[in-house]
Parts: structure tokens; sequence; C-alpha cells
């Protein structure tokens, strides 16, 4: 069996070799990289099991890289360990899954303790945990099925509307199909939890798309004034602003045993602004009439 291989990303090279000594005495393989860049090159060239990052590079911050390895399909359940110079507010931890936290200064035990529960996540709920390999390949068919799942509902809207309603049909049962795929791989995942879990959840991906990766879109589209993509974004991330409090309603209300109201929840078809009860006479994100709102 081949040996665990960590990569290890820090600009201090002491810092560095203090770590790489440690962990291959332990008997791991360890690969370094000096910042976010090169990490990002050197995971994709190589095998690499858990990656131990400083929060300070010199080519930006260690969270940025935390996040863009996230969205990496290929990579985005990979363990971290983010090394931080004082312990860090919960709430951005909990944008993140298996992430750990090693506060500096850190004693060896420490970081072979936080390494090694990194290496060996706890059981998902119900079962066993699914092999490293199986579980990049599942998060990466997830994304893929859930794409193909809406991309078809919208193929069918439009053959619907040219005529066709025959393959209509065929485009939204496929889509079906899609889904059910993509829940599969989501329950083998362990990613589907109890609501309240599943609430904080949504919240967190909700928060992260509003602080991080929206604005980070929205800057590029500027920065080469694509105007459609401006747009899209734009309505994306307000939307998203209204799902996190909804979210957060819903979840206090869970968490005491109780419901949210029965009331109907309106969604602009072009925009996809989300109100609680009533649809507005106008959208207040893209002027849409009140007749544009689908009820839920």
């Amino acid at each position: 069996m081949a040996a665990r291989r960590v990569l290890i990303v820090d600009a201090d090279w002491k810092m560095r070799k203090l770590i790489r000594a440690n962990l291959e005495a332990g008997g791991l393989e360890v690969a370094e990289a000096e910042g976010g860049r090169a990490c990002l090159a050197a995971l994709r060239e190589q095998r690499c099991d858990l990656v131990v990052l400083s929060a300070e590079l010199p080519d930006g911050n260690g969270w940025n890289v935390v996040g863009e390895l996230r969205r990496t399909a290929a990579i985005s359940a990979l363990p971290i360990v983010i090394v931080v110079a004082e312990p860090v507010r919960s709430h951005l931890l909990g944008r993140f899954q298996r992430v750990s936290l090693l506060v500096k200064p850190f004693s060896v035990a420490a970081l072979l303790e936080c390494v090694e529960r990194a290496l060996h996540h706890g059981p998902q709920e119900g079962g066993t945990p699914v092999r490293k390999m199986a579980e990049t390949d599942l998060l990466a068919a997830f994304a893929g099925e859930s794409q193909a799942h809406v991309k078809y509902l919208n193929f069918a809207e439009r053959a619907r509307k040219e005529g066709f309603p025959n393959i209509a049909r065929l485009f939204e049962a496929i889509a079906y199909a899609e889904l059910v795929h993509a829940s599969n791989h989501l329950r083998e995942l362990g990613l589907l939890h109890g609501t309240g879990d599943n609430l904080q959840a949504a919240i967190d991906g909700e928060n992260f798309e509003v602080d991080e990766m929206y604005p980070a879109y929205d800057a590029v589209a500027r920065l080469h004034e694509e105007k459609g993509a401006q747009r899209s974004i734009h309505y994306a991330m307000e939307a998203e602003k209204t799902h996190a409090g909804l979210y957060a309603q819903a979840k206090l209300a869970a968490g005491g045993g109780q419901d949210i109201a029965a009331a109907a929840v309106h969604i602009c078809e072009v925009c996809g602004h989300t109100v609680m009860g009533d649809a507005p006479d106008r959208c207040p994100v893209c002027s849409a009439a009140k007749a544009r709102f689908r009820a839920f």
C-alpha cells in the first residue's frame, strides 16, 4: 500500500523543514510548495492525501486557496490543515468541510495529532467512510449530474416553446434520471443529514457565494466588460443574500421543533428574487412584473 502523501504549503522554509521532518518520521511522504499558485500546480500533477497550508502566503490569503480547492471538483474533498497565528472566527471554518485548524506555536504532538485526525476522518452516518478516490469521483459525478439535471430542464423548456412537446418530455424524463443519480451520490457521500444540519449547510453555502464566490466572479466580469455576465451574477448574488436569511429563520424554527409558517414562497422567474408571502408589484432586483413570480 502506498504511503500517504502530504503537501506542505508555506513561504517559510524553516517551517516547511520542521513539519516535513516530523511527518516523514511518522512514515508519511511529503511534498512542498511555497505559495498558493505552486500548491494548485502541485495538486494537478501529483496525488495528495492532505494539504498542510499556511494562512499567510506570499501570493494571497491561505483561506482563498482553501476556497479554490473546494471549487475544484477533482480535489474538492481533499482534507486540509490550515496553520494560523491565532484562533479563527468560527464562521470562517464553518464555510468549508474537512478543514482543521492548527494554531502556532504548536508542539510536535499537536501537529501529528491534527494530521492523523485529518487523514482519518470519522465514518459517515449509517456506514463506513468512502475511500478517498471514490469520494473524489463521487463529488465530481454529483456536480456533473446536478448540472445535467438543470441543463436538461432548460432544454425541455426551449423544446416546448419551439413546438416539440415530446422532445421536451424526453428531456424532462432524463433530467429526472440525472436527479436520481445526483441524489444517490449525495447520500453515499454522507452529505445528507437532519434538517437542522442541512439548513446550516445551506446557510454556509449561500454566505460563501455572497461573501467570496460571486464578488470574485463579478470583479472578473467587470474587468472584461462582460455586461451579460455582470447582470447574471448580480441577479444571483442578490437572491443568495435573501436565501441565507430565510434559511437562518427556518433553522431557528426547526431548532425549537417548529415548522415555518405556511406562507407562499414567490420566486421571480427572471432573476430568482425570493419573497415569503405576497409577491411585489415589481421585482426590486430586475423590475419584472408581479405576473413573473412563481408561487411555491
